[in-house]
């Protein structure tokens, strides 16, 4: 008798039924213990003899077994599907038991509802059913299906043993063995290949031969969620972070053309909720296994004297392969004419909480408020904690596809930085924002934190998740293509650098003057090889390239700036074209020092395109202005203001360019009037006149530019 069903009840064993079927999981399973010949036992079964050929079992064994269905077992299901990874499996020490498969034209295809048994025989039985499970990602067939609960009614009593255990110990960091050692079904499933995951070990192996690369470059990224995990925490919501954390550190290896291989994660805190880990590590399972790349290990850490109750930090890292062929994606690949494909993002990410928190610490709106626009559906913490999305499994066969040029994740910036991320120095971009959908929460946040469509721009992603570039002749083959799995519009082009920065020249030119009160010191650029670095040494200036690519965050980028301009004894900055969000520090600090020009005659007035606005309304005159630059604007800072009139016959570009010939008028005059003392900011943030030189002022602005530019007492001041 090899299987007989028990029962247990208040009076004893009963025995249900006798089986001698080996196609059972129960001999499937039992029997790679056996350490006799099974033929010699059986013969001595028969023969009346077992009694002397008692059988002998592996000690210090455990077996799994886990048995591979076809879709709809134990009704009705499919057969011929075929049957691949069986040699993987063995490959592994697994051993496959067939129960519905047969050979058809030199392929094993399925023929009945219980197809396999993967069993695997290792030395406890979290091991084992790690093991098994790692049998079962590899073997794949249409329509497979498996139980996720074998073997863990055991493991909870070793789980709880050992809890028992962990308890006792008092350490400051731990790696935690009980959540450590739970191979959950999910964490295992549609494991890639290539995959070795090693729960009882410390390490993670994969083959990269086996991942089917012929000459790989390897690509990897780490990264972490920031204030991101703050609101998840103060939401009590941990379900989405995981695949937040998998999404940026996939997409941003994507932008390589790169495909996710395997994922780790580091998870830190102070007493270890059970419960919230489990919530994260389901979400990193799950958005792993729809990148298609192996969850091979994960950290946890145990430290006390850093996190206080219910606070954790959470760090992933991704490695991925890109043939050595089709590493094309990168920078300096743009060319005027290109066209702008904008992927829908799924919801806010990256360094935009730390703005999103102020601006909640000043509204009404809490997290658990409805949110904005959403019909009382969701949350505002909902909404904000919705996880980037996956790009990688719908756009990996586009980029290689070898007609995109660029591709670029908006997440650790806002869209424009992200664009500009990607774009060679002798290129600019035109994005038309009618062209796609703004989801509501960026017009609340817009309103609500009372920002500038630009601050919006350069902070948010604005409903664009990812951009790719793609030459104007293929952009509609490849919108097409990525329209079949994502939301994706034309947003805009690729074009000649617009004229910002021209002030320059004028300013320049003004500082030779012999009655200017300013002087051309420094000039500083975020970008080396651009126009006016060359017009500033042409005319002897010194200049300065400060990249703010290469630093962590925006106060460090400006505190570098902060000490070159100390450096050179700078007294007034002139921002000619400079199109960062300067720090609040640096804002404060530099207060009525900084001067800067807005294509409109009151600047702080939120609009999108001036001169377009300015043309369908019939207003007669348009202009610029130049203002005092502070952390909140103010209509009150204005220096200077020049009209321009609207003629009616102009178009866009002409009265664009009108402007610009203003602000190159203007400039110079705002800055006499500063560094002359004529004008300065007051302690309310308005500007404040000397009123004997408003008057000579008014009275020489009749004249040309430059005699308007001679200015009583003058006291020559240092400008950048």
């Amino acid at each position: 008798v090899l299987q007989m069903g028990l029962m247990l009840t208040k009076d004893g064993v009963k025995i249900l039924n006798f089986k001698c079927q080996f196609g059972d999981p129960q001999c499937q399973v039992i029997l790679p213990l056996l350490k006799n010949d099974f033929y010699e036992m059986i013969q001595a079964a028969i023969d009346g003899k077992l009694c002397s050929f008692m059988p002998a079992w592996s000690e210090n064994s455990t077996a799994v077994s886990v048995v591979m269905a076809s879709l709809g077992y134990p009704g009705d299901y499919d057969k011929g599907m075929e049957v691949t990874g069986l040699l993987q499996a063995k490959e592994l020490g697994l051993q496959v038991f067939h129960a519905g498969t047969t050979l058809k034209d030199g392929r094993v295809v399925t023929s009945g509802g219980r197809v396999l048994s993967i069993t695997a025989v290792k030395e406890d039985l979290m091991t084992a059913l790690g093991e098994a499970n790692r049998g079962v990602t590899a073997i794949r067939f249409k329509g497979a299906t498996y139980r996720r609960d074998i073997g863990h009614r055991g493991i909870r009593l070793l789980k709880q043993s050992l809890g028992l255990i962990y308890k006792e110990r008092y350490v400051e960091a731990v790696t935690s063995d009980v959540l450590f050692y739970q191979p959950k079904r999910s964490i295992l499933s549609r494991t890639r290949s290539g995959s070795h995951s090693e729960l009882r070990g410390f390490a993670g192996f994969f083959d990269l031969k086996a991942s089917g690369y012929d000459d790989p470059i390897l690509v990897s990224q780490t990264k972490g969620l920031g204030p991101k995990l703050q609101i998840a925490q103060a939401c009590k919501r941990h379900d989405t972070i995981g695949q937040d954390l998998v999404a940026l550190c996939v997409n941003d290896i994507l932008a390589q053309g790169a495909e996710p291989l395997f994922f780790l994660t580091y998870f830190s805190c102070g007493k270890l909720d059970v419960k919230v880990y489990e919530a994260i590590k389901e979400g990193i399972a799950e958005a792993c296994r729809n990148a298609g790349c192996a969850f091979l290990g994960r950290e946890i850490a145990e430290v006390t004297s850093m996190y206080s109750s219910g606070e954790y930090d959470l760090a992933g890292f991704v490695v991925g392969a890109v043939e050595r062929g089709q590493m094309l994606l990168g920078l300096q690949r743009a060319d005027e004419e290109d066209v702008f494909i904008g992927l829908a993002s799924s919801g806010i990410h990256g360094r935009a909480f730390t703005i999103i928190r102020k601006i909640l610490l000043m509204s009404s709106l809490h997290y658990s408020s409805p949110a904005p626009g959403s019909c009382g559906d969701k949350t505002l913490g909902d909404v904000l904690l919705t996880p980037a999305k996956l790009y990688s499994p719908s756009l990996l066969p586009v980029l290689r596809s070898g007609h995109v040029k660029s591709f670029a994740f908006i997440a650790e910036e806002g869209l424009l930085e992200g664009i500009s991320r990607i774009l060679p120095e002798h290129v600019s971009a035109v994005l038309d924002a009618l062209s796609w959908r703004v989801p509501e929460i960026f017009c609340w946040l817009y309103k609500e934190g009372n920002l500038s469509e630009e601050e919006v721009a350069q902070t948010f992603n604005c409903g664009i998740g990812a951009v790719l570039v793609v030459q104007k002749e293929l952009a509609q083959h490849v919108l097409r293509d990525v329209q079949r799995h994502e939301e994706a519009w034309l947003i805009g082009k690729v074009v000649a650098p617009c004229h910002t920065g021209t002030n320059l020249a004028a300013l320049i030119n003004y500082a030779k003057e012999p009655g200017s009160c300013a002087q051309v010191v420094l000039v500083i650029s975020s970008k080396s090889g651009v126009e006016e670095l060359r017009n500033a040494a042409r005319a002897g200036i010194p200049t300065r390239v400060i990249d703010h690519k290469l630093y962590g965050s925006r106060s460090e980028f400006d505190s570098t700036i902060d000490r070159v301009l100390e450096e050179f004894a700078v007294e007034l900055i002139c921002l000619s074209g400079f199109m960062r969000i300067l720090s609040s520090p640096f804002l404060r600090k530099w207060k009525g020092k900084i001067l800067n020009a807005s294509p409109s005659l009151f600047p702080p007035i939120k609009a999108g395109n001036t001169h377009q606005q300015s043309l369908p309304t019939g207003f007669k005159v348009t202009g610029c202005a130049v203002h005092f630059v502070l952390e909140e604007s103010c209509p009150k800072a204005v220096i200077h203001q020049e009209p321009v009139s609207v003629k009616a016959d102009d178009t866009e570009e002409m009265l664009s360019e009108r402007v610009k010939e203003a602000e190159c008028r203007a400039f110079p005059i705002a800055l006499q009037l500063v560094a002359s003392g004529a004008v300065q900011l007051g302690a309310d943030g308005k500007t404040c006149w000397k009123q004997e030189r408003r008057s000579l002022c008014l009275q020489e602005k009749k004249n040309d530019c430059a005699s308007s530019l001679v200015m009583p007492e003058p006291q020559e001041n240092d400008v950048v």
